[in-house]
């Protein structure tokens, strides 16, 4: 009986830890936070877009394409962090899907995470010049 609870230890240790493979790879969860943070830049920017488009009555104007064709490259482009796959809102309303995450140390992870998250600011700030125009 003693041994069956020691195994059952031992497996609950061993999906707790298969779970939450990035405890104690700081590099990663700092990816992760860019990752999030490119979430939330992202919805943003379909938020505004969407105002715009309510607020006017009209699609957008054809001036924005190059913006939504940015946009469409960033999304296609955007990785998955390992060991955080999917853990994140859905509620942003673009189709997307997210390329699994490349085989990459744990540093280049966190450096790639992080230009993404360069990239979104990036066509927020053009975004926002766009609306004000």
């Amino acid at each position: 009986m003693k041994t069956c609870f020691i195994c059952l230890i031992g497996l609950f240790v061993l999906a707790i830890n298969g779970c939450y493979p990035h405890k104690n790879r700081p590099e990663l969860e700092e990816a992760f936070q860019y990752h999030q943070e490119s979430l939330k830049t992202r919805k943003s920017i379909s938020e505004m877009l969407r105002d715009h488009e309510s607020k006017t009555n009209s699609p957008l104007p054809a001036h924005f394409q190059s913006l939504k064709d940015e946009l469409e490259e960033w999304d296609e482009n955007f990785v998955e962090v390992p060991g955080y796959g999917h853990v994140h809102d859905h509620d942003h309303d673009h189709d997307h899907h997210h390329l699994p995450a490349p085989d990459l140390t744990d540093a280049e992870h966190r450096d790639l995470q992080k230009h993404l998250l360069e990239e979104i600011r990036s066509l927020r700030k053009k975004t926002d010049h766009l609306l004000k125009e």
